[in-house]
Parts: C-alpha cells; structure tokens; sequence
C-alpha cells in the first residue's frame, strides 16, 4: 500500500508561523492606509490560518497524514480528511459573517490578505514536500 502523506510536526509549525508571520506584515502594511484596514487584513488573515490551525492538529490527532493499514482503513481516513475540511470551510464561512457583518470590516484588505495566506500555504505545502 502507498504512503499516503507524512508531514512533521516540526514542518507543520514552520507553516504555521511562517502564515502568521505574514498576516503581520501584511496587516501593518493596510495600517498604513487606516487603522480600520489592518484590522479588516488581520481579521481575513485570521480566517484563514486559524481553520487551517484546527484542521492540522485534528488531522494529526486522527491520523488522516500517516497511513497505517493497522490502524485505519482507506475510507475512514478518507472520511475523516472530508470532515475536517468541511469543519474548516464551515469556520471561514463563519470568520468572514463575524468579520464582515458584525465587526463591520472592508471587504478589500480582508479578502487580499486571506487569498494571499491560501496562496502561500498551498506554495508551502509544495516546496515543503520536494
């Protein structure tokens, strides 16, 4: 049987503090425009790591990125993949109303910087891999 995907502890915090480390920049980078906007990118920054955070850790509590055949069958591993990222999109969802609508955030600065934190955890992921 293949080897699914192994990813280290170590590697998944260097992904981690690396996209945080850039929701920082770039949340003081809209700062500059007004305080509103670095709120409005750190709280789209936010969107997308902390789901992405969730998911990692329950992903490695469970097993989903280290394929054993003693422990787990294909399809629960496949279940459990689909379920932690359905629980990931459903957080987003809910981040972006809370963001959006209660918060009242610009819809610019919160956009840019969580596609840009998508970009580079999937860049990450590659590079991280080879």
């Amino acid at each position: 049987m293949p080897h699914i995907l192994f990813i280290s502890m170590k590697s998944i915090l260097k992904l981690l503090f690396i996209q945080l480390f850039l929701i920082g920049i770039i949340s003081t980078f809209f700062s500059l425009k007004s305080i509103s906007w670095g709120l409005s990118a750190l709280a789209g920054g936010v969107a997308a790591w902390l789901p992405t955070m969730v998911f990692i850790f329950v992903s490695q509590h469970l097993n989903i990125f280290v394929f054993n055949q003693t422990k787990m069958h294909k399809k629960l591993i496949a279940w459990n993949f689909v379920l932690g990222e359905l629980i990931k999109i459903f957080m987003m969802v809910i981040f972006f109303i809370v963001a959006l609508v209660v918060f009242k955030a610009f819809f610019l600065p919160l956009i840019i910087t969580w596609l840009l934190i998508m970009i580079l955890q999937i860049i990450l992921l590659i590079v991280i891999h080879k």
